[in-house]
Parts: C-alpha cells; structure tokens; sequence
C-alpha cells in the first residue's frame, strides 16, 4: 500500500514544478526583459497606453490592412534635395530622397532600401523583390535604449569616448539615440519669416531649423518628425522645441557631431517637390511576407528557429492538441518508459499552463497518474527531482535530460527546452551556439510552443540581440496555444516601458 502522506507531498512538489516557463517572470532573473534597469526620465508628456492592432512577423497582407482598417488613400509625394556641409560651409556631399506621407505611414524610399515606417501598426515593413518583410518600432526602440544605457551608464556620463580618442557630450548621444537622461534646457527663436531656430544656448549655432511650408496642402509634420526619430540624428528635445506645425516645412537643417563627423556638419533638407494622389497602402498585391531567410539574422541557428516559428504561426491548426499529448504519454507508459511519459506531459503545459495542486483538467490528471506510477522508479526519481530544483541546481538538470535530448518525440522537445533554459543561465559554461541549438531542437519537434520563442527571446536580448529577439516575441505573441498569454502580457509592458521613455519612436498617443 502507497504512503498517503509521501504521494501527496511529492504529487504536490511535481505539479508545482511541472511547467518549464508558464509563471510570471521573476524581476530579478537576469535573462528577463523586465527586469531592473537604469532609471530615464520621460522624454515628453506623450506617454497614454495606445491599443494598436496585433500584427507580426507572420502576417500575410490581407491580415496586415484588415489590422490597420479603413484608413484614407490620398498619398503625399515628396522629393527632398540633401546637403551635408561642414560647419565652415565646405560642401560634404549632396543626395536626392523622396518620402511618401500617407495616413498613418511614412515611405523612405531610397535605392537600397524601400521602407513603410506604419504608425498606425507600430511596425517597420521593408519591400524586397516579391516579399514584405515586418519588424516591430518597439526593436528600434529597444535598440537605441540599449545604446544609449550602455554608452552613458544609463545616464550617469556627460562626456562619452569615442575612436581615436575624440570626447562627445552627452547631448549628441542623445541625439543620435533618441533617448535622453533629463530635459534639456534649449533656446526657441522665430525670425521675421517664421524659420524656427533652436539653440544650446542664445548665442549659439542653430542646432535644429525649420522653415515653415507655403503650400499649406497637407498636415504630416508630426508624421515627419516621428520619421526623423529614427533616421535622423537631432535630439529630441530640440524637435519638441517647435512644436506641432501641421504642414510639412520647406527646410529643414540640424547639427551633427558624431565619430564620423567629430569637427561638426551641417545637413539641410530642402522639398523640391510635393503632389496629392490615391494610392492604396504600398504592401504591393503581388508581395507575401518574408520568410525567415529574408531578415537580418544572426546566424543560421536562429534562422531554423524563426523559419519553424512562422511555419507553426501560418498554419495554427497543426497545434497539438491535449489528446494527442495524454494519448503518447500513455503509450510510453504502456512501454515502461515513465520518465518520457512524464516529459511528454510537461510538454503539454507549455500549450496549456501549468498543473498546480488541486489544478483540474484531463492533462493534469494524466500528468497525476504518471506521478503515482513513478513512485519507487529510480529513472523516473532523477528526472523528477531534477526538474522540481532546476531553479537551484540548473546544471544536474542538464546532466539529467542528457540522454532525452536526442529523441524527437514530446519527450525530448520538452528535454530539449529545459536544457536550454539551465545552460541559458549557465552562461560561462554553455556557449551561445549550444544555448540556441536546443532551442531549434526543441522547435522542430514542437514548433507551436509559445513560451519557447519567448524564453529564446529574452536570450537574444541577454546576447544583444535584440532585433532577433524581437522577432522571436512576436512569434511567442502570434501562436494560438493558451501560454502566449504571457508573452503578449509581458511585451506589451515592455512596448509602454519603451513609449514612456522614447514617444517619438511610436505613433502619437491618442
């Protein structure tokens, strides 16, 4: 006869434990994207939470416009002459850009690059040949944070080394990253004929101009300005200084210093050109989205990662359902394998939470079961109480899963992803490569995990990878299993974190 109060401590102890990721992040895991960071001010007033529609890397067009929603199709065209002088006026160089300004979105269009900065979705989409790829305004975001905190110890620094010696202020810091410390006391003066000038100082070189714009045919300034954020480096509180204009301006100039330009230079844009036209959103009618291999990946490990994450995301109903679970775990039990029955369960919860005491449902029950036949099997012991302290001693964990790893079963794609997880945080021990690989693994066998593009996530973002990491977010935010619920709660945190200290990167709140 079993010991009543043995099984219940030990069924207690295995169901707390039997979810790999599924509770809320710990602040101080250092592999959480919430977790404490340098203290940065407020750039603007601009900070309301703005819904905006669920986009992603994996939405087709037809997805994408049904998202951004019946919007007007009148397009401004513009053509922009650029010039870059020294502060001595010596001519640098001198380039033509059109943009296109239409409701919600910016269009850069250049010869190397065709991007739609979409306000109205807070994505990035980029047209290549016959396909559309798509990247969250919360990665460029995110990204120049990054810099901006590791360059200025979150702040702390006035001055800023860069190559060969040469010194900057903070200021261009914040300039070239959108990000700064505290406000910046600036000086706003209109001349006669309405050219806005702001200076450092009153006596000082204008550091941002703008000429207000004649025609008076159109209102994309804010649209503009938010562009500008991230493509051009002028601070942005100098770009608050002038407020809202409307209209598009003639000119525009701003100062520049930079390791590229350590002496100074001055950069003008002036519109040459400016038509009204219908045009439909330019995700063009011929173009799909990108698959994996068209993003700027960092290596083909993570391309096999997101390339199963969008198959998975494009076809929700290959999702594994509880009988398909319950049905293999009970076949592996039927063939004395209680320790692959078990993780095959815990590959379960990653689709559908976690089994706490008391937790009702088929797969917790299954995974009760499973419990009880375990108990005196020493393989199925090993397995068990690693799991129940990975938290503690991550390295036995890995130890432990060796010999799973290798099956392509739910078994090993649970193996796999706990091993991952433990060598993620065993960092001076497991390299990148092996960090990332088990977590392909584990996508090739069960690529509809959220939860795993989330934990692979917040490794890239541990890697400075952000950009990838976002992109493995918005695949975590995408798969239909109930678990997203925490990734999308978690991004969407991060996305207000991020508003909050650089507005202008996002659309403006309404």
């Amino acid at each position: 006869m079993l010991d009543l109060t043995r099984l219940l401590s030990l069924s207690a102890l295995l169901l707390g434990s039997v979810s790999t990721a599924s509770a809320q992040q710990d602040p101080a895991d250092p592999f959480s994207i919430l977790s404490p960071q340098a203290e940065i001010q407020l750039t603007t007033p601009d900070i309301n939470p703005v819904e905006r529609p669920h986009t992603g890397v994996h939405t087709f067009r037809d997805a994408y416009l049904e998202a951004r929603g019946n919007r007007g199709n009148i397009v401004t065209e513009t053509l922009w002459s650029v010039e870059r002088r020294t502060l001595s006026g010596e001519l640098i160089s001198t380039e033509t850009r059109r943009l296109d300004f239409g409701d919600g979105f910016v269009r850069d269009r250049q010869a190397d690059s065709d991007q739609i900065y979409d306000f109205a979705t807070d994505r990035v989409l980029t047209l290549h040949a016959e396909t559309v790829s798509s990247e969250p305004i919360a990665a460029s975001a995110h990204r120049q944070m990054d810099v901006f905190t590791r360059f200025t110890r979150g702040g702390e620094l006035e001055e800023i080394a860069g190559p060969g010696g040469v010194s900057f202020e903070r200021f261009w810091i914040e300039a070239a990253t959108g990000i700064r410390a505290a406000a910046v006391e600036l000086v706003r003066q209109e001349a006669e004929d309405g050219t806005i000038e702001v200076r450092r100082t009153p006596d000082g070189s204008a550091i941002f101009a703008t000429t207000p714009g004649r025609r008076g045919d159109n209102t994309y300034y804010d649209q503009l300005s938010r562009w500008m954020r991230h493509t051009l480096p002028i601070h942005p509180d100098a770009v608050d200084a002038v407020g809202n204009m409307g209209q598009l301006p003639d000119s525009f100039s701003f100062l520049v210093f930079s390791p590229s330009s350590p002496d100074g230079r001055r950069e003008t844009w002036t519109l040459t050109e400016s038509r009204g036209t219908l045009a439909d959103f330019p995700w063009p009618a011929t173009h799909t989205a990108a698959s994996a291999g068209e993003y700027a990946l960092t290596n083909d490990t993570i391309a096999r990662l997101v390339s199963r994450g969008l198959g998975a995301a494009h076809r929700p109903e290959v999702t594994p359902t509880t009988e398909n679970f319950i049905y293999a775990s009970q076949s592996l039990m039927q063939a004395g394998d209680l320790p692959g029955a078990y993780l095959t369960l815990m590959q379960g919860t990653q689709h559908e939470g976690e089994c706490l005491p008391n937790t009702s449902g088929e797969l917790c029950s299954a995974m009760t079961r499973v419990i009880i036949a375990g108990l005196g099997n020493a393989q199925f012991q090993e397995i068990a109480n690693a799991i129940a302290n990975r938290a503690s001693d991550p390295a036995a964990l890995i130890e432990a899963l060796r010999s799973y790893i290798g099956r392509r079963d739910y078994a090993g794609a649970a193996a796999n992803l706990m091993t991952a997880q433990a060598s993620a945080r065993l960092s001076e021990t497991y390299s990148a490569s092996e960090v990332l690989e088990a977590f392909a693994a584990a996508a090739e066998i069960d690529p509809a995990v959220p939860l795993l593009y989330w934990h692979a996530g917040r490794y890239a973002v541990s890697q400075n990878d952000i950009e990838t990491a976002w992109l493995l977010f918005d695949l975590a935010c995408a798969l239909p299993s109930a678990t997203s619920e925490t990734p999308r709660r978690e991004t969407g945190a991060l996305v207000e974190r991020l508003r909050n200290i650089s507005p202008r990167f996002f659309a403006a709140a309404q």
